[in-house]
């Protein structure tokens, strides 16, 4: 087993990456009992790129509107304030993302998968009538970023990682532990939190291969843990994780959906999907 240092590796990418200032602001200004729609729409403005965004949302499949949604206040009531945070949230954790592993991975089948997976535990949420499900797509959206730390920071192993990934034996997260002591849910679980990224996203992230050993948030960490497995067996896998990995039975009876509701579920996936593709391309 190779020795590295993980702890060196998580410190100086949560020193390098950080939020702009505006997602605290629009954190601060929609956790705040006395601010009002009005404010978090002037802040949101600030940023063209993240208002055209926002209004790519509110008029995709993800939401229902009979009229098409031209401003960010019109967009703020469809979103919501609560699922506003988590949209925000990921639209520029992607964009902190992009400068990993442009070279070592196919970044497009990457974010293609991870887009999958947020989409397949958003609906799966919904179906489970539970609260806010943006958080659901987010925690799905960043379930493999330990994958591009990896895949950058730890360049002279993942040759035979990859080579050891072809053999198709093993699932990958645990030729990651047998290689370098750790997997790739673990990276993004600890880098997360160093971002200081809510314990209902960590949660998730770092058990999602293994939700049976997940101290909280097990129904959480189970529709991720299903959600993945669902975007890898319609074909949207990344070139990391080729095969399906393997399911966990208990997180599928903790969800408890009955098998007659899947065939709604992939096709909702795969309705939602192209919207969601092009929100962050």
């Amino acid at each position: 087993m190779a020795v590295v240092d993980l702890d060196s590796i998580i410190d100086s990418e949560s020193q390098i990456a950080s939020f702009p200032a505006i997602v605290p602001r629009i954190h601060k200004a929609v956790d705040d009992p006395r601010g009002s729609m009005d404010t978090v729409g002037r802040i949101i403005t600030e940023d063209p790129a993240l208002s055209a965004r926002l209004l790519k949302v509110a008029n995709s499949s993800f939401y229902t509107s009979p009229f098409p949604v031209k401003s960010i206040s019109r967009a703020l009531t469809m979103i919501g304030t609560k699922q506003l945070k988590d949209l925000v949230t990921a639209i520029y954790t992607v964009k902190m993302c992009s400068k990993y592993a442009r070279k070592q991975i196919d970044m497009d089948s990457f974010w293609r998968h991870s887009i999958a997976c947020g989409v397949a535990a958003r609906v799966i949420a919904t179906a489970k009538r539970i609260m806010n499900t943006e958080r659901f797509y987010l925690a799905g959206l960043l379930h493999d970023v330990g994958h591009l730390i990896i895949y950058t920071k730890l360049v002279k192993h993942t040759e035979e990682l990859s080579k050891r990934c072809n053999l198709g034996k093993e699932p990958v997260y645990k030729l990651e532990r047998e290689l370098l002591g750790f997997d790739h849910a673990e990276v993004g679980g600890r880098l997360l939190k160093k971002w200081q990224l809510p314990d209902e996203l960590v949660g998730p992230v770092m058990y999602h291969h293994t939700p049976s050993q997940a101290p909280d948030f097990q129904m959480e960490t189970a529709i991720i843990h299903v959600a993945e497995i669902v975007a890898s067996s319609m074909l949207y896998s990344s070139r990391i994780e080729t095969k399906v990995p393997p399911l966990d039975p208990a997180a599928w009876d903790l969800i408890g959906t009955p098998l007659s509701a899947v065939p709604t579920i992939l096709e909702q996936v795969k309705v939602q999907f192209e919207d969601a593709v092009k929100m962050f391309s």
